[in-house]
């Protein structure tokens, strides 16, 4: 017997607005991270790089029109996503945490 029960989910509901764009750019920043990785680990590098490639370029000309039209808030998404994605091309391991200082 299988029962079906709606749920409702809040996303990022477990913490006040002052947390919200911090873990905003986490999340942005750990999501292009983990696509290329999880690519890389079981496909080849180069396979992840085919695939993420117009994440890449993506990011970059969106980071660059937000710079031009003074976007503050959606230039540092795309920076994140821009900084996640290269990072883990790179080979560095997943180091981004917001800050939450209390």
């Amino acid at each position: 017997l299988k029962v079906h029960i709606p749920a409702i989910h809040l996303g990022a509901s477990s913490h006040g607005d002052i947390k919200n764009f911090e873990m905003e750019k986490s999340r942005n920043w750990h999501w292009m991270w983990s696509k290329f990785y999880f690519n890389k680990k079981h496909y080849g590098y180069l396979n992840a790089y085919k695939k993420v490639f117009l994440n890449l370029i993506s990011a970059k000309l969106k980071f660059l029109y937000y710079l031009f039209t003074f976007n503050s808030y959606k230039k540092k998404i795309y920076k994140m996503r821009l900084s996640g994605l290269v990072n883990s091309m790179i080979g560095k391991k997943s180091y981004y945490r917001p800050k939450l200082d209390d």
